[in-house]
């Protein structure tokens, strides 16, 4: 369009036409919404002292997990990547590593940052001697596991008798009602130290995430 109306303002008609009809969907004011929450987080007017996180566990070595425990690694925290058995924690730890070599080979990261990036994962399985060890010093616990009540329910009382008092219990679910999981009962005796913490897939190239108390 603009070849052929090459003179005066009408060259840009088209491209009015269409950046308005784009500014008016739904996209667009969702794309808005992030820059402006975005924006205000960095402003963090909240006068609350926060809690000092050095270790973060992260529940479940699946596509989901293992892209929380990337992301938070590279933010320089030490990481618990925790699953059934070896292979599935194997399975994590090579998403993180290939991600990480991709990285690395576009010159994205230097080769020293791959190192330590790397070095702050600790893949810990059922079977592991070290697993209380590990998480008697844990700061936050992220489940990312199937969406089964039952199953996150029995994972918060497993974790709560492993970590300290003030250790965070964050649930990535999408589906199931934070206060459900959160419900006091014999799983859970710690109510109050429950979150939902939703990311969005894929986590390494999705820089969001949904905070949601449950109270």
């Amino acid at each position: 369009y603009g070849l052929e109306h090459s003179s005066g303002l009408d060259k840009y008609k088209h491209e009015r036409e269409e950046f308005a009809k784009l500014a008016a969907t739904k996209e667009s004011e969702a794309l808005i919404g992030i820059f402006d929450a975005m924006t205000q987080q960095k402003k963090n007017p909240s006068k609350v002292n926060p809690l000092e996180v050095k270790k973060v566990a992260v529940m479940g070595a699946g596509l989901m997990g293992a892209g929380i425990a990337q992301v938070t690694a590279e933010k320089g925290y030490e990481v618990l990547l925790k699953d059934r058995d070896d292979a599935a924690c194997g399975r994590g730890i090579s998403y993180m590593t290939e991600n990480w070599e991709k990285k690395y080979k576009r010159k994205r990261m230097t080769k020293h940052q791959f190192d330590i990036n790397t070095s702050r994962v600790t893949p810990l399985a059922d079977t592991t001697p070290s697993v209380q060890r590990h998480f008697s010093n844990a700061d936050l616990v992220i489940e990312a596991v199937f969406e089964n009540l039952e199953l996150k329910r029995k994972i918060i009382s497993q974790v709560e008798e492993l970590t300290p008092d003030h250790c965070v219990f964050a649930t990535n679910t999408s589906a199931i009602p934070i206060a459900d999981i959160a419900a006091p009962g014999p799983e859970v005796r710690r109510p109050e130290n429950i979150i939902g913490m939703h990311y969005f897939s894929p986590v390494p190239q999705m820089p969001l995430l949904e905070i949601i108390p449950h109270t």
